[in-house]
């Protein structure tokens, strides 16, 4: 299997990206044996092979290739139902499985708007955005004028897809508890929530043992209720806790969330994005 391959090479290699998904792996589960954390390891990085090889599909297949990869959707009569009646709806995606076929799923079944920050290779941009909206979503750009336009779409009742483990630029997050660790979190997602009350899903897509993925959706029990930017992003994270325990070998711990550590909370100014 050429994603194993991949992994194997790439773990014996000890790269950066390596080094990272050990120290990751180290500093949210304080337990786990130097034997677990090489194990692990492995199949983050097999995990993360797959999703590159996955991409084709996830950019450039049909709308038939994409619907015979989901064999199973779980928590699909909650989105129904909200989509239904009009509300509008943010879904939160971790970076856990294959978070572009679950793009791919929404904006084939829903009016879908998500976010995105243009690459600087204007002729890439272009590739990835045209295959990103080809079922018919809509990307907007994280600057002022995108933001309007997508909490206009999003009162109109589509649904907003937003990745909320994305670690912010300075000034646009506030530090929150995740596994122990004390990370800079965005506050987008809590001013969008407020400034339209949407209702707040959450949702991964899971790679299964048959060469597919089961898409699981799961209701946030109302912390978009919740006023305070601090308690929602703290709620929020443990929820996110929960999720990548059940499939840890398939996040992407390579992705250096924890790079901005402090030991303490400390509160940043928002960006005047909203």
């Amino acid at each position: 299997m050429l994603a194993s391959w991949i992994a194997k090479k790439r773990l014996e290699g000890k790269s950066k990206s390596v080094k990272t998904i050990q120290k990751n792996l180290q500093l949210c589960y304080p337990q786990i044996t130097e034997a677990h954390v090489d194990s692990t390891t492995y199949e983050v990085l097999k995990s993360y092979a797959m999703l590159l090889l996955e991409m084709g599909i996830a950019w450039f297949g049909s709308k038939k290739k994409t619907i015979k990869l989901i064999h199973k959707v779980e928590g699909i009569e909650k989105l129904n139902k909200l989509y239904e009646s009009k509300k509008p709806v943010i879904i939160a995606v971790p970076h856990i499985g294959n978070w572009e076929i679950l793009w791919n799923y929404l904006q084939i079944n829903f009016e879908t708007t998500g976010m995105y920050s243009k690459d600087r290779n204007i002729y890439f941009d272009k590739i990835v955005t045209k295959a990103r909206t080809r079922f018919g979503g809509m990307l907007y750009a994280t600057d002022p004028r995108g933001l309007k336009g997508l909490l206009k779409s999003l009162k109109q009742g589509s649904v907003l897809m937003i990745l909320p483990d994305r670690a912010p630029i300075k000034g646009s997050g506030s530090y929150s508890e995740i596994f122990g660790q004390s990370v800079y979190t965005m506050t987008l997602l809590h001013k969008i929530l407020q400034k339209s009350g949407a209702r707040l899903l959450f949702a991964d897509c899971i790679r299964n043992k048959n060469k597919g993925f089961n898409i699981r959706i799961e209701d946030s029990n109302e912390i978009e209720s919740i006023t305070d930017m601090n308690k929602f992003n703290d709620k929020m994270n443990k929820k996110l806790e929960l999720i990548i325990n059940q499939n840890k070998e398939q996040y992407l711990w390579s992705y250096e969330r924890f790079r901005k550590h402090a030991k303490t909370r400390k509160k940043e100014t928002d960006s005047n994005l909203l």
